[in-house]
């Protein structure tokens, strides 16, 4: 399993997140090239995601976080992403932690 917390920062993730990913995407360590091209290797892997932002919301034209997660951990294997939103904590912050406390309290008791 894999746990992240993550803002949004200007559109986009945090450097040192950046940084993190190309740690983490390694050819032969999270990923191999074969026949048909690559293929991720940490299969069966669930990855949680808690986005938060001040104005960005999770799923809008300019939310350019969450497709590029899901095509990063895709790419390593990783196709069971859950997103937690907290997007949005300028504008509503008691609105939004409930809403993210209520997808967390869900996704335990699934589990």
């Amino acid at each position: 399993m894999v746990v992240i917390g993550l803002p949004i920062y200007n559109f986009g993730v945090p450097a040192a997140f950046k940084a993190w990913i190309d740690q983490v995407v390694r050819a032969k360590r999270t990923f191999r090239y074969g026949e048909n091209g690559p293929e991720g290797l940490l299969k069966s892997k669930k990855a949680y995601i808690i986005l938060s932002s001040g104005g960005t919301q999770l799923g809008s034209d300019i939310d350019f976080v969450s497709s590029y997660l899901r095509h990063v951990l895709g790419f390593v294997g990783i196709d069971d992403v859950t997103f937690i939103d907290s997007s949005g904590i300028g504008k509503d912050e008691e609105k939004v932690l409930t809403n993210a406390h209520t997808a967390i309290d869900a996704i335990r008791t699934a589990a």
